[in-house]
């Protein structure tokens, strides 16, 4: 059966500069190997009313999953050293740095890859 909904969650637990913790798990469809984005949720304004016409779910990083467990999985980055802070306007830019800024509470999101 192909998986058409990604499984989503929140970040619960920063772990170190490569790795974090997040509140689904195997109970919610979670497997080792799986990838997950972290996510920033960003407002869209119309610039001429300054109205909020929505919000974008933009990807941070990805991560991979280390260990699962029944209600929570580990999630490590090879390549981006993450650090907790605020974000700006410019965390977008990060995809490319070799720094993610990430936060407890940000969304996670899997990476469902399509098979040929």
């Amino acid at each position: 059966m192909t998986q058409t909904q990604p499984i989503r969650g929140k970040v619960a637990r920063i772990l170190s500069d490569r790795a974090l913790v997040i509140n689904v798990g195997k109970a919610d469809g979670v497997d080792g190997g799986m990838e997950f984005y972290i996510s920033e949720i960003i407002p869209v304004k119309d610039p001429d009313t300054s109205i909020e016409l929505g919000k974008i779910e933009w990807p941070i990083v990805s991560l991979s999953v280390y260990d699962v467990q029944e209600h929570i999985a580990v999630l490590y980055s090879e390549d981006k050293i993450l650090s907790p802070g605020d974000k700006g306007p410019f965390s977008r830019s990060l995809l490319s740095s070799s720094r993610a800024l990430v936060n407890i509470g940000d969304p996670v999101v899997q990476v469902i890859k399509e098979t040929e």
